[in-house]
């Protein structure tokens, strides 16, 4: 907004006088030159030259004043906020010069413009980079930000001024924030006039932008890798993509050539980390050419990459938050638990605990052992004889396998206390009668409140034989069971659904053509559970077709209910896989038993849970923490220590405080080092037992981040400067800036009058104009 000119007459009453003056002149040089000699256009440029003199000089005797307003010198702020972060000592491929040393150049005290804006405005000088800070001048200026606290800074800026005369705010920065880059509100700030620090011009660089990594129950490679990768000036050079621990073994590489420069390039992992619980990965990438034979990672010196900051990346892989235990409940011994408990021993996460029934009760009691014996004999000869501890005939002998030495004495459970521990439960030929009333509501409690998996095997007992129907555990199942079982009378081939394809804990092979011949090489099965249909909402992973008919039944099927999931297998012989085990094959049994447990267990809750988000501050971290009883309820009387530990080794031992919502504690951290974290949560409750403990971490790396493009982020300060009324503002016209401040809406002004008649130039113009029209008449012979 410009300010308005006005031009005021001081003497107003000679303007009727001073027009009749100019009429009467008028007349008389036209009049005068109509009778000179001389060319006509000399004469018509000589009258008009004069006329304008004339008038001028009649226009002063009438004493104008131009009448504007200006900023009261000292009574508005302007802010000069300077980015001291590591971006600005990238070299800037138009100069060859770090874009530090324009900074510095631009700043420099006596500099033309700040002595101009020191003149007008109370000066306050800021530096950022992660935070924001207050210097008295620019000299001694350290470019050693790890971020480029962009929308912070603005934002803390905003609130400490908010009830000041700010006239705007100069920002000198290359734009590439590391945060948002623009506060949630612009409409009320001052106006900001960024200055574009370094060129458009992009040296040769590589720069992992982002790498996510998700967990999958894949046995094979559990890891998905992601990296998004952005190349300049490498047109037509390979470079290497590398997945390694910190320690530099490499677990997966890939060589980019075809690409296209500047655009993402987005480069897919399957790892397999090889150690289970927290592992921090690095993404790296380097010129193929500059690697040499050995794979040697280049150093700044031996590199032509304007930096090497930004050409690799650390990621978080959390495979941990086990033990997960799992008990299985089987009507009879059988060959399927023994494959289970095979494809669990190797599986560190995982804690297997079985109740297989040996001896059904039975409802007549009858004397058939010795005389006064009426415990069931299959226990005779054990160490075992308490007759209070031991099934009686009228009682189902249950074997405990893989549990503690009082654990689930009394079966399947009837408390919570007791069932809740387990994250997952598989039942396989157990038939309906085995369960009370109340043991099946409390397993679909399990499922949908505690969060817990189910899984129902087809065993000769299961789903329709087993009674099912109409129970709450077969409102649990994603299936609906017939009113009768007919027997299949035929083999079944195995194969995967288009659901089942997009889920890799249901595939055992990452190639898709792999993956087919591994289906094609599985044996027939012969046992199959028929049911009547799938439940809206439930998923078909795989289909069981009869031999000779092109009917494809369900086989495996999952939902969930609640909190938790419930999965279905109909096939009730998956162990005759097992028993054809071929070169190559051998152990795929046991990969997809541990795939589906994986998958049972993967998002049960913990009664201690660890999860981090951004602050939005800084580059501060919210730690949130979750605490829950012995059935699952919140906890909030307990008592948490949680350590930390930070990348250079060094332990912190930080207090979390309840927040608002039951159960849940939080506290914030501001990392100060750049590298990963590791948070270890230990919970007790009021009498000091322990509740759990919950490992986490996460990865600061705002150095990455800071270099994640070296190009400056023109559209985000010019978007910043069209919200607030502001401009950007050319680094070689800040002088033509500063001047042109005192035109601008200044927030505290000043009336501003000068008389026009009194200015200098106004007389020399004059005296010009009479000159020039004397020597054009005597050029021309008329003087």
């Amino acid at each position: 907004m410009i300010f308005a000119t006005s031009i005021i007459w001081q003497s107003s009453g000679w303007v009727a006088p001073a027009i009749v003056f100019a009429v009467l002149l008028f007349m008389a040089i036209v009049w005068s030159y109509w009778r000179s000699p001389g060319p006509g256009w000399v004469r018509l440029a000589a009258a008009s030259i004069k006329l304008i003199a004339i008038g001028l000089l009649i226009v002063c005797l009438l004493q104008p004043l131009l009448q504007s307003t200006r900023p009261r010198p000292g009574a508005n702020l302007f802010l000069v906020v300077s980015d001291v972060s590591r971006s600005m000592t990238a070299i800037d491929p138009k100069t060859e010069t770090e874009r530090s040393r324009q900074l510095v150049r631009l700043l420099q005290e006596k500099s033309g413009w700040t002595v101009r804006l020191e003149q007008d405005f109370d000066v306050r000088r800021y530096t950022f980079g992660l935070q924001l800070s207050s210097v008295p001048d620019f000299n001694d200026l350290a470019f050693t930000g790890y971020s480029s606290a962009i929308a912070t800074t603005l934002g803390t800026l905003y609130g400490r001024f908010a009830d000041r005369p700010v006239a705007g705010i100069l920002l000198l920065t290359d734009g590439n924030a590391t945060d948002t880059g623009i506060p949630t509100d612009l409409q009320d700030f001052p106006p900001i006039y960024p200055v574009v620090i370094g060129s458009e011009e992009s040296g040769m660089d590589i720069s992992v932008t982002r790498v996510t990594a998700s967990e999958a129950n894949f046995q094979v490679a559990p890891v998905s890798v992601l990296a998004t990768i952005v190349a300049h000036g490498t047109s037509g050079k390979a470079f290497l993509v590398q997945v390694a621990t910190q320690d530099g073994e490499v677990l997966s590489e890939k060589t980019l050539r075809d690409y296209k420069t500047g655009e993402p390039q987005h480069v897919r992992f399957r790892i397999k980390p090889s150690e289970t619980g927290l592992s921090f990965l690095r993404v790296q990438c380097y010129l193929r050419s500059e690697m040499g034979d050995d794979k040697t990672v280049p150093t700044a010196e031996e590199s032509a990459e304007i930096t090497l900051e930004n050409n690799h990346r650390l990621f978080l892989v959390d495979q941990g938050g086990g033990p997960y235990r799992v008990l299985y409940v089987s009507g009879r011994p059988n060959w399927e638990f023994k494959f289970l408990r095979r494809a669990t021993d190797t599986d560190d996460e995982v804690r297997l605990a079985g109740l297989i029934r040996i001896a059904k009760k039975e409802a007549k009691f009858d004397f058939r052992g010795h005389l006064g014996e009426t415990s069931n004999q299959l226990y005779r000869g054990t160490d075992d004889q308490n007759e209070e501890e031991v099934e009686q005939y009228d009682q189902a002998v249950i074997l405990r396998i893989g549990v503690e030495q009082d654990e689930l004495r009394s079966g399947f459970p009837i408390d919570a206390e007791v069932l809740y521990p387990f994250h997952a439960v598989i039942l396989d030929d157990i038939e309906a009668k085995f369960f009370r009333e109340d043991q099946m509501s409390l397993l679909q409690s399990f499922v949908a409140q505690r969060g817990g998996g189910l899984l129902m095997l087809g065993g000769q007992e299961s789903f329709v034989l087993g009674g099912f129907r109409r129970t709450p555990i077969g409102e649990l199942l994603p299936v609906y069971l017939e009113d009768r079982f007919e027997g299949s009378g035929t083999d079944f081939r195995y194969e995967l659904s288009r659901d089942g394809w997009l889920q890799p804990w249901v595939r055992l092979r990452d190639q898709e053509d792999d993956e087919r011949l591994r289906i094609n090489q599985m044996p027939t099965f012969k046992v199959y559970n028929p049911v009547s249909g799938v439940k809206p909402g439930a998923t078909v992973l795989a289909m069981a077709t009869p031999q000779g008919f092109d009917e494809k039944r369900p086989a495996l099927v999952s939902q969930r209910f609640g909190k938790g999931r419930a999965a279905a297998l109909m096939l009730g012989d998956l162990w005759r896989w097992g028993m054809q085990r071929n070169e190559g094959n051998a152990d795929d049994l046991e990969n997809t038993w541990r795939q589906i447990i994986r998958w049972l267990v993967a998002d049960v809750p913990q009664r201690v849970e660890l999860s981090m988000t951004a602050a939005g501050v800084g580059n501060s971290v919210d730690l949130h923490i979750a605490v829950r009883d012995d059935r699952y309820e919140a906890e909030d009387n307990a008592t948490l220590v949680v350590k930390l530990t930070a990348p250079d080794g060094s332990e912190i031992e930080i207090d979390a405080q309840p927040s608002d919502m039951p159960g849940q504690y939080a506290v914030r951290f501001v990392p100060h080092e750049n590298g990963p974290y590791r948070v270890q949560v230990s919970a007790t409750d009021a009498d000091d037992e322990l509740i759990g403990e919950r490992e986490g971490g996460w990865i600061s790396q705002p150095v990455a981040d800071e270099f994640r493009s070296l190009t400056p982020n023109a559209s985000l300060l010019a978007n910043l400067a069209e919200t607030t009324h502001g401009e950007v503002v050319d680094a070689d016209r800040l002088d033509q800036f500063v001047s042109s401040l005192r035109s601008r809406k200044i927030p505290i002004t000043e009336p501003w009058i000068s008389p026009l008649w009194q200015q200098v130039p106004v007389f020399l113009l004059a005296i010009i104009l009479l000159v020039g029209e004397w020597a054009l008449r005597r050029t021309y012979g008329m003087a």
